[in-house]
């Protein structure tokens, strides 16, 4: 494992001065044949018409590939400006990422590719890196203008959050298996909603026309699937709900959840996985001030007389509880969510998706078909398959580990470990 990071590291070095001298060559080559230029002019409104950059992808690199894509994981080289009604009119050119400056698309090697299914990737962010050979840079400003011209999805939105490992993907394959659901599961656009609230860098009103244009351009149309609803499973962080549900009040909302201790286990295995998680476990364990940090930021200070104690179930409790902790509070007491649970699904599909799809507004036509979408593992073309996944096992947890994921759940008045887990507002239970 830790020969993993090690590696993962020299290779980001090394990616890290290849892409500064391919940086530097290219900034001197662009200002001498007028690129530089050409670049700047697209960010003013009257040369519209040819704000869009196209780059051609010669090297990614990302230290966790699980991780937020964004501009400085590729060395590209210039291939041309585009009107940007090249985007409208290509269904296989999708919104990849956004920063202050640009919002980046993606277009995938071949027409007719739709890289938000389930046959590419459980993450559409993955099959964008694997399936795309050519970048297209907007400046923010021209961005909003192309939103403005789209407009709003003239279909339903349903925007499912989560605590993560809980079957979240797989409902978004069965979203996807009734060919009826434009399915995209987590969008890497949106988490630049999510980092700027949580470094709480951005008015919220600025946050919502940003989160508003987002979500337009991942809902982009799509003519050739003709969906009766658009399908978003958002990152499993639920702090972007109250921005994601002012762009739009309309929309459905649903929130995933599992036992706790299948939670947690299943994160223990999935952290070994991840390098960044890997190697924050590692710093985070031999940090008492990174502890009291992340403990404190949830409002977990009871937490810090555990003496120390720190690892990947711990880090996987404290995710589940701050995200159950805010459905409660923020999502199914404040704005019209509802929960849906992993268990319910797997012992009695038909009730659960029936439920799912009558809160949806979903034809019950669609349940044999959404069936299909059980049989296979939604993660399959991930770095997180059940195939990869089994190499690794979780451990039962310890007396420590379970008094002090104990002290999370009490203090949020959460069912403690062996109890069953019902949320208010969950409406697949059959009881």
């Amino acid at each position: 494992m830790y020969q993993t990071i090690l590696s993962r590291i020299l290779k980001l070095i090394g990616f890290e001065i290849a892409r500064f001298v391919h940086g530097l060559h290219q900034s001197i080559t662009w200002r001498l044949n007028g690129i530089r230029s050409q670049m700047q002019n697209a960010k003013q409104p009257e040369f519209y018409d040819r704000c869009a950059q196209v780059l051609d992808i010669r090297l990614f690199f990302a230290f966790d590939p699980m991780g937020t894509t964004s501009r400085r994981h590729f060395i590209c080289s210039h291939n041309r400006f585009e009107n940007p009604r090249y985007i409208f009119e290509n269904e296989h050119v999708t919104l990849m990422s956004i920063d202050d400056e640009y919002a980046m698309f993606a277009e995938a090697s071949s027409k007719g590719m739709h890289l938000w299914k389930m046959e590419y990737s459980g993450f559409m962010k993955l099959a964008q890196v694997k399936y795309c050979n050519k970048l297209i840079l907007i400046p923010r400003n021209q961005f909003h203008r192309m939103a403005d011209e789209l407009g709003d999805p003239k279909v339903p939105i349903i925007f499912l959050f989560s605590v993560g490992r809980c079957g979240s993907t797989l409902m978004t394959q069965i979203m996807e298996s009734t060919n009826h659901c434009v399915s995209i599961s987590e969008p890497g656009p949106l988490n630049y909603i999510l980092e700027k609230l949580v470094f709480q860098e951005e008015p919220r009103e600025n946050l919502t026309v940003a989160c508003r244009d987002i979500v337009r351009w991942i809902c982009r149309p799509c003519p050739s699937c003709n969906p009766l609803v658009y399908f978003i499973k958002v990152n499993p962080w639920c702090h972007s709900l109250p921005v994601v549900y002012d762009a739009f009040p309309s929309s459905k909302y649903l929130f995933m959840y599992r036992n706790v201790t299948d939670v947690i286990r299943s994160f223990d295995k999935v952290a070994k996985e991840f390098p960044s998680l890997i190697l924050a476990s590692v710093i985070t364990r031999h940090s008492s001030y990174l502890r009291g940090k992340f403990f404190t930021k949830f409002d977990m200070q009871e937490c810090l007389k555990s003496d120390g104690l720190w690892n990947d179930q711990i880090g996987g409790a404290v995710f589940y509880v701050a995200n159950c902790r805010f459905y409660l509070e923020n999502g199914y007491n404040v704005l019209p969510i509802s929960a849906i649970r992993y268990e319910d699904i797997m012992s009695d599909a038909v009730h659960a998706i029936r439920i799912i799809f009558d809160y949806c507004q979903l034809p019950a036509s669609l349940i044999e078909a959404a069936l299909d979408g059980l049989r296979t593992d939604a993660q399959r073309n991930t770095p997180i398959s059940i195939s990869r996944l089994k190499k690794h096992t979780s451990s039962e947890l310890d007396d420590g580990t379970k008094r002090l994921v104990n002290t999370m759940l009490q203090h949020f008045s959460l069912p403690l470990i062996g109890e069953d887990c019902l949320l208010k507002g969950t409406i697949t239970n059959k009881h």
